[in-house]
């Protein structure tokens, strides 16, 4: 499972400046029958942005494979 990841991006807010953005997924529970994170926290340059607890998800139980070619 995921417990956390980086990416860079361009911040709107900023002018769109490149910042790196941090994900962090904790306290992991089946949900829907898959582990799913129940807490959140998205840092943006070291700073927190987003704070999420879901309470609630639902995945498709079938995927078309047409949804996995190129477009």
């Amino acid at each position: 499972m995921i417990r956390k990841f980086s990416y860079k991006l361009r911040d709107e807010a900023q002018g769109f400046k490149e910042v790196l953005e941090e994900a962090i997924h904790e306290n992991y529970k089946k949900m829907d029958g898959i582990p799913t994170a129940t807490k959140v926290t998205v840092l943006r340059e070291g700073k927190k942005f987003i704070d999420s607890t879901p309470t609630k998800v639902t995945y498709p139980k079938k995927i078309k494979d047409s949804e996995f070619k190129k477009p």
